[in-house]
């Protein structure tokens, strides 16, 4: 009989092939089966056959014998493939508390807490597992996670240490605790585990990717690169990893080749908004302004709030001399976030590029009441005095903006 099933939704392996081959029935078998062994196996054909509720149905009615605990961990397990989280979490506990204490009992019941959102729960499970099996490797993993969900990093480190030290050098636990690390601002630490877990796996992409946006938060761009391109060079099918490529790349001013990585990533995700935005500002920054705002305008269709989107498309309108579009993209964005001193700088940069001085003054004003030190507002202001022929004012601002 074919037993293939889809093992996916369950991160134990260990437990899940022990719970397959404890209730899968041979049709050779000749020993005796009481009633309820026989109840709760063929509750296991069921749920091979994709009918969770009858093998459900079947376990219940087996319970109503004999107390059997096996055959609660049975039937929380069918719910909780299933997806009846609730009433799986319900049966584990009620088979530990009628001493069916194994560390895949801890597992499963602290897994159908964590996917109910109760977190707290979930780890006071796992702490009394690792009680009574403190060496449990899956246990202590689940613990971690659970604490990177609640971003306790502390702990989390804590947990993978002991996982690292109890079984050596792992590349995801490597991983993982870099990522804790970075989470803690221990930058040196966290470059230290990526490199170890790439003397294990050098072509990880997944490390190679996460080291090169580490190195990237530490402006190193150009090792960056490297990692990325590396990353790629094992799998060129990521977006994610064109993506962050090109913003290194940018940042070193290779804007040409950031482009080309931007349109490699566009055509795995055609209409990701952050790759559109990334296309459209590249697109700026090589004053190729009417193709930047068409990018623009496609990521603003999916992002009609983001109100940098909008001063971006401004400032390209305004390269374009486009000030009465430029005008309308800043009020569009004023009218989100009216105390935005960007988009009040903005819009006075555009009446005094239209030649509205006057009213550009007005802007730099209010802006200077939000935020008295901002140099750009104080710039601005000298601008719009000198025109108006107010040159000791001017003067002043200058000098102000200069200290700034």
């Amino acid at each position: 009989m074919d037993t293939t099933v889809n093992l996916a939704f369950f991160p134990f392996p260990t437990a899940w092939k022990a719970f397959l081959e404890y209730r899968k029935v041979p049709l050779t078998e000749g020993h005796f089966l009481d009633r309820a062994s026989l109840n709760a196996r063929l509750a296991g054909f069921y749920l091979l056959s994709g009918q969770p509720r009858a093998a459900i149905e079947i376990l219940e009615r087996a319970l109503s014998q004999p107390s059997r605990p096996d055959l609660l961990v049975k039937l929380g397990l069918v719910c909780l493939f299933s997806g009846s989280l609730e009433a799986s979490s319900v049966y584990f506990r009620e088979a530990l508390d009628q001493g069916f204490q194994t560390q895949e009992v801890y597992y499963w019941l602290g897994l159908t807490l964590v996917r109910q959102g109760f977190y707290e729960a979930a780890l006071t499970v796992y702490e009394q597992g690792l009680q009574k099996y403190p060496e449990a490797r899956e246990l202590l993993e689940a613990c971690s996670l659970v604490y990177v969900q609640m971003g306790n990093w502390s702990k989390a480190c804590d947990l993978y240490n002991r996982i690292l030290d109890r079984f050596g050098n792992n590349v995801d636990i490597l991983n993982n605790q870099a990522r804790c690390l970075e989470k803690l601002g221990r930058m040196e630490e966290a470059l230290d585990c990526y490199q170890r877990a790439l003397k294990i796996a050098p072509g990880d992409k997944t490390v190679l990717g996460n080291l090169g946006l580490l190195l990237g938060k530490l402006h190193r761009y150009q090792e960056a690169v490297a990692c990325f391109r590396k990353a790629l060079s094992e799998r060129d099918t990521d977006a994610g990893v064109y993506n962050n490529l090109a913003y290194c790349l940018a940042q070193t001013h290779h804007f040409e080749e950031a482009l080309q990585c931007y349109q490699k990533a566009l055509e795995m995700e055609p209409e990701d908004e952050n790759l559109l935005a990334n296309t459209g500002n590249c697109l700026a920054r090589l004053e190729r302004y009417s193709e930047a705002v068409n990018f623009l305008n496609r990521a603003l269709s999916f992002c009609p709030r983001d109100t940098q989107l909008w001063l971006n498309k401004a400032n390209c309108l305004m390269a374009l001399r486009k000030y009465s579009e430029a005008l309308e993209s800043l009020n569009t964005a004023l009218a989100l976030e009216p105390r935005n001193v960007r988009l009040l700088i903005g819009k006075a940069n555009c009446l005094l590029a239209w030649g509205k001085t006057r009213r550009a003054l007005a802007f730099y004003t209010y802006t200077l009441k939000i935020n008295p030190k901002n140099r750009d507002a104080l710039w601005g202001r000298a601008l719009c005095l000198e025109r108006l022929g107010r040159e000791e004012e001017a003067l002043q601002y200058y000098n102000l903006a200069l200290g700034s």
